[in-house]
């Protein structure tokens, strides 16, 4: 396919391709059999797209790596210190959302054009890989934002792994700073499958890093880090100043945002509330019933003050709606909410976007399924909102899950709210 012709979507199935072919060969295996993430930094390097270190910051992390990254870009510039580059993982709505400069996402022909030049490069690099290893499409669109990054002069960069962090492309890049947000058991089939493994594969991040920054969980493991390393070790949960319906979680990312700017810029710098920016927990109102949004796939996510909170404000008219495939926490989330007597719906999709194996839910959980739906089906997404939030025993939804899940709803929610015909 010539480049001139291609539109975003069949650059982004190219893009994918390379795990999709490689998916029956590496399921049930950890990234540590079947990544190669020094082949795309590698490519990186040879290009001169690497950033300098002194300037760069990295986040990792079980939860908040996503709200810390985009606070600290937000801040950043707020100080007005350098014009920043920006790349999360995942996407909030589209994958040019990925990547930033300035808090304004990349163009269609920017992405287009950036990756054509890179596709030669990354053609290559794959007929080079056996043994079901392949290009991670996290790695791809890195190295996107890094060329983009620097045709636009991009001067300070903030950058977010993906799952993981020894063998994902952003943690094989040197930084200044690197923050590692949490540690919980999740995606133990990817990168376990203990704890520990998780921790390691997490904290592995210090090893090319000036300071790391490490938040509570993170702390735990602190042993694991490298000797005389030079580390600040953030504690604050967030519980004493949480805000009405807001997660404490969101309170101490702010925090680590904090720390991290600070150690970046060598001197005490403040976040400011407006500098906060989550694209992992949202709170709306759909036909006056208060909706809340987040990513959780593991009893350790659970946030205790803030489901405690909704329980004692809404009582038996909360609702739960959850999407939980096989390979995450179900037991222990389905455990959380039922010692707290509150009912929980479970919604399956399938489709081709990564893992969803939903068996563990067809067989224990099938009088609690709400819908089986294609994961990129909006519209049956906002008919599902719309009969929940339309049932006369409802009196708050909280909705949580993949990021597949939520970025599917959230979607929903955004036509809803806008008055899309969809």
């Amino acid at each position: 396919m010539r480049h001139a012709a291609m539109t975003l979507q069949a650059a982004l199935d190219e893009i994918y391709h390379w795990y999709m072919a490689a998916k029956p060969a590496v399921t049930g295996r950890f990234d540590r059999e079947v990544r190669e993430p020094v082949v795309i930094v590698g490519i990186a390097r040879e290009l001169g797209l690497l950033p300098p270190p002194e300037r760069t910051l990295r986040v990792t992390g079980s939860k908040g790596k996503g709200t810390v990254s985009r606070t600290l870009a937000n801040t950043l510039r707020r100080l007005n210190v350098g014009r920043v580059g920006l790349l999360v993982s995942p996407e909030e709505f589209e994958h040019t959302d990925r990547m930033q400069i300035g808090g304004a996402e990349i163009g269609e022909a920017d992405f287009l054009s950036h990756y054509g030049a890179l596709r030669p490069h990354l053609l290559a690099a794959a007929e080079g890989l056996s043994g079901g290893r392949y290009l991670s499409p996290s790695g791809i669109f890195l190295l996107i934002a890094l060329a983009w990054f620097k045709a636009r002069g991009v001067e300070l960069f903030v950058l977010e792994t993906g799952r993981g962090a020894q063998f994902d492309e952003v943690g094989q890049i040197p930084s200044k700073v690197s923050v590692v947000t949490s540690v919980f058991l999740e995606h133990a089939g990817y990168l376990g499958p203990g704890l520990a493994d998780i921790a390691a594969e997490k904290l592995h991040i210090a090893g090319t890093s000036e300071t790391v920054v490490l938040g509570a969980s993170a702390a735990d493991w602190a042993h694991l880090l490298p000797e005389n390393m030079d580390l600040v070790v953030v504690r604050d949960d967030g519980e004493h100043n949480r805000p009405a319906d807001c997660p404490g979680w969101m309170v101490a990312d702010k925090c680590l945002a904090q720390a991290a700017v600070s150690a970046f810029l060598g001197r005490d710098a403040e976040v400011a509330d407006g500098d906060i920016a989550s694209a992992a927990f949202q709170k709306c109102l759909l036909g006056g019933i208060p909706v809340f949004i987040e990513p959780l796939i593991s009893d350790a996510s659970v946030d205790d003050g803030f489901v405690d909170g909704l329980v004692e404000r809404y009582g038996g008219g909360l609702a739960v709606v959850a999407s939980l495939p096989d390979d995450k926490g179900i037991d222990g989330v389905v455990d959380a909410f039922a010692r707290r007597e509150v009912a929980m719906h479970h919604v399956v999709l399938h489709g081709t976007r990564g893992y969803l194996n939903y068996e563990t839910v067809k067989a224990r959980f099938a009088d609690q399924i709400l819908v089986d739906v294609k994961f990129d089906d909006t519209d049956r997404f906002v008919s599902l909102l719309k009969s929940l939030s339309g049932n006369d025993d409802c009196a708050a939804l909280y909705v949580i899950g993949t990021h597949t899940f939520i970025r599917s709803v959230k979607l929903a929610v955004r036509a809803m709210l806008e008055g899309a015909d969809v």
